[in-house]
């Protein structure tokens, strides 16, 4: 029997909110999940029957291993993995391909976000990916593959920073582009050759119960939402070598919206939390609760704005940061040739982060910026622009443990000349951006309006800087601010006025 009757024998028609819904089992469509045969053309000629008549249906993997190359997802179309399925990517280039449509706007960045990707869509309703199985990338072999292929042939190929071949050469897993209507639940999602998941432009996301394991090394951002709408991501476990959970703006006339991050926990080799780097349309109404961030080698939460957009009404509530490098970074900048966007309305509460000294993991296979060399502890900038300062920030119940140990021999920028810091607004937005910084806690620099509320700063060992370093700030306020004893002053206020709580 062809493989058209074997799918016609297997429809089961069931009522699902009011249309006729159509569940298939991926075996009775010829989709074979020996782990070698390849159901790229099996897998897709399901999505389009089921789609023929615009009702959609289910694909149900059962226990198995289904190799493939791209996939284009259809409006209405539901996959379901069982325990013990894998939708395994192919190891081979050539079975992958992009959506690139004419319509689609154009992004004024495009050197690392491409619509390469397993699993694709554009313009499309109502996707779910559930179940307890698995969507295995093979992203190292993957990777490997390309890197073979283009590392001699293609000068372009080897320009990505750190290192790192040109993320818009490897593949995603799952890239969906104007998705309206998104589900994915109980998923494991590893093993990603660049990016894990990207989401562009998309509105009414739900992820739940979603475990993320990249550590490929190849930029692996475990969630990326790109300007969308309406989302949430709860109650998923995120252990990737790039950014663990990030929002983007890569479109001048969208934004990220009304997103909520909740009961999650993230390691990452990168930044934890983070909006930006790209960061052209906008941010507001964003809110991060009841996360747990361990081992990250950059910043826990990161909020950047340097594409010019503006980042408003943004809460991190309820954070444990333990072994990040940097608990907090916040850096208004402007690598465009116009004005400089905004950074106002930050609320930061209920935070406790510790820093170590070296390395936060040092078995980790996968570090993406390890900071070479010794160099004293970096503390959390805040930073704006002269001509644009960062509005309105509040800093309530932190807890922070710094790890001390700075040398006097690497004090390059003494208390006394500390307007010398480089202002560098168009640099790469990270929290090392600075170098030396004449602080162990928070750097605030061109600020108006901060407010640190029931802060408790504390030194694993004695650190001869002080705690805070403000420069250019107006209107700062503490209440309840405790730093440990020294024999020096532990604020230093440069063209800056505080009011402290009586």
């Amino acid at each position: 029997m062809n493989a058209k009757k074997l799918l016609i024998a297997a429809l089961l028609v069931l009522p699902m909110s009011g249309m006729a819904q159509t569940i298939v089992n991926a075996v009775d469509c010829g989709i074979i999940g020996d782990g070698k045969t390849k159901n790229t053309e099996a897998i897709q000629r399901t999505i389009e029957m089921l789609t023929a008549k615009k009702k959609g249906g289910t694909i149900v993997f059962s226990e198995g291993r289904y190799l493939t190359g791209t996939l284009e997802m259809k409006s209405n179309v539901h996959f379901v993995l069982e325990r013990g399925a894998v939708l395994l990517g192919s190891t081979d280039i050539a079975d992958y391909r992009s959506i690139e449509p004419v319509d689609a706007p154009k992004s004024n960045r495009t050197g690392d976000n491409s619509k390469l990707a397993l699993l694709v869509c554009y313009k499309a309703q109502n996707i779910s990916i559930t179940g307890e199985g698995a969507i295995d990338g093979q992203g190292r072999e993957l990777a490997l593959n390309v890197d073979s292929i283009l590392y001699t042939t293609d000068e372009r190929y080897r320009r990505g920073g750190g290192g790192r071949p040109q993320e818009i050469y490897r593949p995603k897993i799952i890239n969906f582009m104007f998705l309206d209507g998104y589900e994915m639940r109980g998923i494991t999602i590893r093993n990603s050759a660049c990016w894990v998941q990207t989401y562009e432009i998309c509105s009414n996301l739900k992820f739940e119960n979603v475990t993320v394991v990249s550590r490929t090394f190849w930029n692996n951002d475990g969630f990326d939402l790109t300007d969308c709408r309406n989302a949430t991501i709860n109650n998923c476990s995120v252990d990737t070598g790039d950014d663990g959970i990030c929002l983007k703006s890569y479109y001048n006339d969208y934004c990220c919206e009304n997103i909520r991050v909740t009961n999650c926990h993230v390691t990452s080799s990168c930044n934890g939390l983070k909006l930006g780097t790209a960061s052209f349309g906008g941010f507001r109404n964003i809110v991060f609760d009841n996360i747990d961030v361990v081992d990250t080698y950059l910043s826990a939460i990161a909020i950047e704005s340097v594409d010019a957009c503006d980042i408003d009404s943004i809460t991190f509530r309820n954070i444990r940061a333990t072994n990040t490098m940097n608990p907090v970074f916040i850096k208004l900048g402007n690598r465009t040739d116009g004005p400089a966007g905004h950074v106002r309305d930050i609320l930061i509460e209920n935070v406790t982060a510790t820093v170590p000294f070296l390395r936060p993991d040092p078995k980790a296979e996968a570090r993406v910026f390890t900071n070479e060399g010794f160099h004293n502890p970096i503390p959390s900038p805040i930073t704006g622009m002269p001509e644009q300062p960062i509005e309105r920030v509040t800093l309530r119940n932190i807890d922070i443990t710094c790890p001390g140990h700075a040398s006097t021999g690497m004090n390059m920028v003494p208390l006394w000349r500390v307007e010398s810091v480089r202002e560098n607004p168009r640099g790469y937005p990270e929290y090392t951006m600075y170098g030396e910084l004449p602080s162990w806690g928070f750097y605030v620099r061109h600020v108006r309006d901060i407010s640190f509320e029931n802060v408790n700063m504390k030194l694993a060992e004695p650190d001869f800087r002080p705690a805070f370093v403000f420069d250019d700030v107006k209107n700062a306020r503490f209440s309840n601010v405790v730093t440990p004893k020294a024999d020096h002053a532990q604020l230093y206020l440069h063209n800056a006025d505080l009011k402290e709580a009586e």
